[in-house]
C-alpha cells in the first residue's frame, strides 16, 4: 500500500511541476541550497531543482539528508534529489555522526533518520534503504551497527544493516559502549552491565557503573560496585578484582593507577604492585618516565616503579625539543576544526617528527632551574640558571641559559659555549630591525648574540664568532650571504660588507655603500654615491650607468603585478635597467641589450615580457619572447594576469575584453563587456552585449553570455549551483550540468 501511495504522490508531483511551471515569484531557498523557493495564490513552495520534486515545507537538513513536508507529511530527500520512499510519515528525525567540527566534505560515521508512523517508530538509513518500517514503541540510534528497540516499556536492538532483531527488548535500558564498539551497554533495576552485538551478555547487569580506560591502545571495561572499582577486558573476563577506590590509565604504561585512602600507587595487569600507595599525585607516563610527588617534592619514576630523578625537586616537567611542556607521549592529535588543508597536513607531520627527538626533563630546586636527559643523566646543573630557553632552529637544538638578566649558550650535548655574560634586549621589534630576515638563513648553527646594543654572530659548531660583537646590524640577503652595517665615526652613515655564510668578508667598503639586492648567487646591486652598480662577488664591476634608477616610471601602462618588481633576478637571462635609456637590459656578462622596436618593455616573466607601442599617442600592448620575437602584436588596451592562473592573460581591446595565453594563444576573443576571474570562486563572470554567463578558471565557457541576470547560490556546490538567472523576462534555475529546471516567474524573491 505504501509503495502504491509512494507512486501516486511521485507522479502527481512531477505531474503538478509540468502543468503548473509558472508562478508569481521564484528565489533561493535558505533552508537548503538544491530547492528553489517559489509563491503563487499566496502560497509558497519548496521545489527540488534537480528531481523536480515540489514540496510546502523543509523541517530538517542534516548531512546530505533533508526532510521535508507535504500536504501535512514528511519524507526524506537528498540534496541531489533521491526521495526515499513515499512522503508518508507523521513525522522523521535526522541522526548523524561525525569527529571533530563539520565542513562539507567531512566522512560520517553515520546517517539516519527515524520515521513515524501511526505511533510507532522504523528506521531509513543514509542510502534511503528502509532498515524497519515503523512498528517500534522507540528506536534511537546505538552506533552504525546497532540501533535499539523498545516495546512495552522494555529495550532490545536490531542490526543497522537489514533490521534483523539481534536482542529482543527485556532489558530497562540499553546504550552506546563507549570502550567497545561490539558490545553494548545494559540496563536492568538501575544496574549496568554488558552485552555482544548479538545478544550475548559479557557482564550481567550488576553493576553501579561500567566505563572504560584505554591502556596502551587497548580498551578495558572499568566497573564500579558500591564505591570500589575493577577491570575486565572486552570479553568480559575479570583483569583487576573491585576492590580498588579509583582506577586510572597512565599514559604509554601498561600499569594502571590505584588510590588508597588519598594517596596513589600503580599496578600491573597481573594485579601485582610496581608501587605502593604513597604518593599524592602520579603524572600520566610520557616515553616511560611519570612524575611523581609526596610531601610537596617530585621526583620521575620508570615503569618499574625505580627512581630516575629522586624526590627532591620543586617542580619537573617533561619539555621536548623545542621546550614545550607535554604529558603525553603522542602529542599531535587529528585535524579538528574543518578539512585539513595541505598548511595543516605539514604542520601535523612538522610535530610528529619533533615527537621522534629527545625529550627533557626540566627541573627546579631552590629556585633554579636545570635540565636532565630522559634516562636522568644531567645536563645543565640545576645550580646556576634562573631560565633556560629551549631554541630549536631549523631542527638543531640549543640552550640559552639566564641568570636574572644575563644570557649564556649551551649546545644540545651541554656543553656552554658562552659564559652567561651578555644581556639581551627582550624588545623583539629592535631585534628585528637589528638581526633582519633571519628565516632566511638555512645554517643552524649560526644564531646571533646581543649584549645590550651590540650583535654578532656565533657559529656554534666551530666554537667562535664569525661576526664579533659589536655597534653593528645583520641583514640576510638569501641562505647563503648576508650584509653587515657599521656606523662611520662621527657620522650618522653607515658602511657595508658582504658576507657568505662561513663569514668570510667578500666585498667590504670604507664608504657608504648600501647593498641592495644579490641577484642569481652572483651579482650584488649597490648603491654608491647615488649611482646604482652591478659588482660580482669579487668586487669587479660588472656593469654601471650614472642614469640607472631603481624606479620604475611607466606607470601609465598597465602592466601585470608579477611584472612590475622593482628589481628582479636575471630572468630569461636579462635584467631590466631602469632610467638609462628606454627598454634597456643588460646580460649577466654586463652587454647591454636594447629594445627598440618599442615604447616600453616590461621585465620578463616565464619567458615573456610586455611590450608597448605608441600609435596615435594611444600604447597598444603586446607580448615578446626572451629572442624578442613578437608572439602577440600590441593590439591591446591593457594587458592583466589572473590570479591563481598565470599563464593566462586578461586583455582589452576597444574597450572589449579577452583571453590569451601568455605564449600568445587566442582563449577568449576580445568581445567581453568585462571578464572577472578571481581566486574567491571557481567560476568567473562575464558578460557579452549586456548578457551574463560563467567561466571556469581555464576560461572554458560553462554558461553561455544569454541571461540578463544572475544570482550565484552561494550556501550551493561551488558556491554557485543551483544558479538563478533571467532571460526574455523570466527568472528560473539552472542546474550544474546546464539543465534548465521547470518552474519559472517573472519575479524574484530576494
Amino acid at each position: 500500500m505504501y509503495r502504491i501511495i509512494c507512486l501516486w504522490l511521485l507522479f502527481s508531483t512531477a505531474v503538478f511541476a509540468q502543468e503548473n511551471s509558472v508562478f508569481e515569484a521564484i528565489g533561493i531557498s535558505e533552508q537548503a541550497y538544491c530547492f528553489a523557493k517559489l509563491t503563487k495564490d499566496h502560497k509558497t513552495y519548496l521545489y527540488h531543482t534537480t528531481s523536480g520534486v515540489m514540496v510546502d515545507a523543509i523541517e530538517d537538513y542534516n548531512a546530505d539528508m533533508i526532510v521535508v513536508i507535504k500536504d501535512g507529511y514528511f519524507g526524506i530527500i537528498t540534496t541531489q534529489g533521491r526521495l526515499f520512499g513515499a512522503i508518508d510519515y507523521d513525522d522523521v528525525e535526522l541522526q548523524t555522526d561525525y569527529r571533530g567540527q563539520w565542513y562539507p566534505a567531512i566522512p560520517y560515521n553515520y546517517k539516519f533518520a527515524i520515521t513515524k508512523r501511526a505511533g510507532k517508530y522504523g528506521i531509513v538509513n543514509g542510502d534511503g534503504k528502509v532498515i524497519s518500517e515503523p512498528q517500534y514503541d522507540a528506536v534511537k540510534i546505538i552506533s552504525s551497527k546497532l540501533i535499539a528497540i523498545e516495546e512495552n516499556g522494555k529495550w532490545g536492538w536490531i542490526s543497522a544493516a537489514d533490521g534483523a532483531v539481534l536482542q529482543k527488548p527485556v532489558y530497562d535500558e540499553v546504550g552506546k559502549n563507549y570502550g567497545d564498539e561490539n558490545a553494548v551497554s545494559i540496563y536492568r533495576q538501575g544496574k549496568a552491565g554488558l552485552a555482544l552485538m548479538n545478544g550475548t551478555v559479557l557482564i550481567e547487569p550488576q553493576y553501579r557503573f561500567i566505563g572504560y580506560i584505554s591502556i596502551q591502545s587497548t580498551n578495558y571495561h572499568k566497573i564500579q560496585q558500591d564505591q570500589k572499582f575493577g577491570l575486565s577486558d572486552t570479553s568480559g573476563r575479570p583483569v583487576l578484582a573491585v576492590e580498588y577506590e579509583a582506577l586510572n590509565a597512565v599514559g604509554d604504561a601498561a600499569l594502571v593507577s590505584f588510590k588508597k585512602g588519598n594517596l596513589w600507587g600503580l599496578i600491573d595487569l597481573q594485579g601485582k604492585e610496581v608501587v605502593p600507595a604513597v604518593y599524592t599525585n602520579i603524572s600520566d607516563f610520557t616515553k616511560g618516565l611519570s612524575i611523581v610527588e609526596k610531601d610537596h617534592k617530585k621526583g620521575v619514576i620508570n615503569t618499574a616503579g625505580k627512581f630516575v630523578l629522586e624526590l627532591r625537586y620543586q617542580d619537573i616537567e617533561f619539555r621536548n625539543s623545542k621546550g614545550e611542556n607535554w604529558y603525553q607521549d603522542v602529542v599531535v592529535a587529528d585535524d579538528f576544526y574543518g578539512e585539513p588543508t595541505e598548511a595543516s597536513r605539514k604542520r601535523r607531520q612538522e610535530e610528529l617528527e619533533l615527537t621522534k627527538l629527545p625529550y627533557y626533563l626540566w627541573v627546579k630546586q631552590n629556585e633554579k632551574v636545570g635540565l636532565f636527559h630522559w634516562n636522568g643523566t644531567p645536563l645543565i646543573a640545576a645550580d646556576r640558571f634562573t631560565t633556560i630557553e629551549f631554541k630549536y632552529q631549523k631542527q638543531l637544538l640549543y640552550f640559552r641559559t639566564f641568570i636574572k638578566d644575563t644570557y649564556g649558550i649551551f649546545d644540545k650535548s651541554g656543553t656552554e659555549l658562552l659564559p652567561p655574560k651578555y644581556r639581551y634586549n627582550s624588545d623583539r621589534y629592535y631585534s628585528s630591525l637589528k638581526y633582519s630576515y633571519s628565516e632566511r638563513n638555512s645554517d643552524p648553527n649560526l644564531i646571533p648574540i646581543f649584549d645590550e646594543n651590540q650583535l654578532g654572530l656565533y657559529n656554534m659548531s666551530q666554537k667562535r664568532f664569525i661576526i664579533p660583537l659589536g655597534e653593528l646590524d645583520i641583514t640576510w640577503l638569501n641562505s647563503q650571504y648576508f650584509i653587515v652595517r657599521k656606523p662611520i665615526a662621527d657620522s650618522y652613515t653607515k658602511k657595508s660588507a658582504l658576507y657568505n655564510r662561513s663569514g668570510q668578508q667578500l666585498l667590504p667598503f670604507d664608504e657608504e655603500v648600501v647593498i641592495e639586492k644579490i641577484f642569481n648567487d652572483k651579482f650584488v646591486m649597490v648603491l654608491q654615491n647615488n649611482q646604482y652598480k652591478l659588482l660580482d662577488l669579487k668586487g669587479n664591476t660588472v656593469y654601471e650607468n650614472p642614469l640607472w634608477d631603481r624606479g620604475n616610471f611607466y606607470n601609465r601602462y598597465s602592466t601585470p603585478t608579477n611584472d612590475q618588481t622593482e628589481i628582479g633576478v636575471f630572468q630569461s637571462d636579462l635584467l631590466k635597467i631602469y632610467g638609462v635609456a628606454d627598454n634597456l637590459f643588460i646580460y649577466q656578462n654586463g652587454d647591454q641589450r636594447q629594445f627598440t622596436d618599442f615604447v616600453f618593455v616590461s621585465p620578463f616573466y616565464r619567458g615573456y615580457a610586455w611590450v608597448v607601442q605608441e600609435k596615435a599617442a594611444v600604447p597598444k600592448y603586446g607580448i615578446i619572447n626572451s629572442k624578442g620575437e613578437l608572439v602577440v602584436a600590441p593590439q591591446y588596451e591593457q594587458l592583466d594576469e589572473i590570479s591563481d592562473s598565470p599563464d593566462l592573460i586578461l586583455v582589452r581591446k576597444d574597450q572589449k575584453y579577452g583571453i590569451i595565453e601568455r605564449g600568445g594563444k587566442l582563449i577568449l576573443d576580445a568581445i567581453y563587456d568585462y571578464i572577472d576571474i578571481n581566486s574567491s570562486y571557481s567560476l568567473g563572470e562575464i558578460s557579452l552585449n549586456g548578457k551574463y554567463g560563467l567561466v571556469d578558471r581555464k576560461a572554458n565557457i560553462v554558461v553561455a553570455p544569454i541571461y540578463d541576470e544572475l544570482r550565484r547560490n552561494y550556501n550551493g556546490t561551488d558556491r554557485t549551483w543551483p544558479l538563478l538567472v533571467k532571460k526574455d523576462g523570466w527568472y528560473y534555475f539552472l542546474n550544474e550540468n546546464g539543465q534548465q529546471a521547470l518552474p519559472r516567474a517573472q519575479s524574484k524573491i530576494n
